[in-house]
C-alpha cells in the first residue's frame, strides 16, 4: 500500500513513525510542509469544514450527521472535480 499524506503533526509523530515502522506493506510519502495545492484532499476538507461549521446544532450527534450527508452526498465525480483531479 502507498500512503501519501500531508506532514501534520499528527501523522509524524513518534507512536505513527514507530507503528509504520513494524508494517511491512506500507509505503509512505510525505507532502511538501504547508503546501496545500500538492494536496487535493485539502478542498475537500475545506468544504466539509463549512458544511459543519454551518450546521445549526452543535451537539456532537448533529455534527457528525452533518459530516455523514456531506460524505453521502459526493459523488465519484463530483469528489474528483473538487479535488481538482477530474
Amino acid at each position: 500500500m502507498i500512503l501519501v499524506w500531508d506532514q501534520a503533526t499528527w501523522h509524524t509523530s513518534q507512536e505513527v513513525r514507530r507503528w509504520l515502522g513494524d508494517q511491512d506493506r506500507i509505503d509512505t510519502y510525505l507532502l511538501p510542509v504547508r503546501s496545500p495545492e500538492t494536496n487535493p484532499m485539502e478542498d475537500l476538507w475545506r468544504e466539509l469544514k463549512e458544511q459543519v461549521a454551518a450546521c445549526l446544532e452543535r451537539s456532537l450527534e448533529g455534527l457528525l450527521e452533518s459530516c455523514r450527508r456531506y460524505f453521502d452526498d459526493l459523488s465519484g465525480k463530483s469528489t474528483l472535480q473538487t479535488a481538482g483531479i477530474y
